[in-house]
């Protein structure tokens, strides 16, 4: 399970139309999503939940995704209500990037530390840095 907490930065919030980008691309994904404001949690793939919650610019709400494509949906969801991806978001922010992944390919990363995002985990923390770096 991961979650993440996003704030609403733009204008309008989840209104009927970005609540219904928002459920589409929450439904592309085959985990189990959340979005949660104050105590209250609702399905991110229902647009009457997500409605209810009346998400307005400088909204801070917590969006929780259980499955097995569980970071792409937290990052995917994250980076639509952002309007781009986190990384570009950091780049410029950041000058120095230290990461060990403790082997030189992604099988060898695999074997050693058997990442519950598979193999592609390897690849997409490499990736990551070089978009940060940008």
């Amino acid at each position: 399970m991961i979650t993440r907490n996003v704030t609403m930065e733009n204008g309008v919030g989840l209104h009927a139309g970005p609540a219904s980008l928002f459920i589409q691309k929450a439904n592309s994904y085959k985990s189990s999503i959340w979005v949660e404001k104050d105590d209250c949690r609702v399905n991110a793939k229902s647009l009457l939940g997500i409605l209810s919650l009346g998400i307005t610019k400088g909204t801070t709400i917590t969006i929780i995704a259980d499955g097995s494509d569980e970071a792409d949906a937290v990052n995917g969801l994250s980076d639509l209500i952002h309007g781009e991806p986190t990384a570009k978001r950091l780049a410029g922010l950041i000058d120095t990037v230290s990461v060990s992944l403790n082997a030189p390919t992604e099988d060898k990363y695999h074997a050693i530390c058997r990442s519950v995002y598979g193999k592609e985990a390897f690849s997409a923390v490499l990736n990551f840095v070089k978009n940060v770096k940008k």
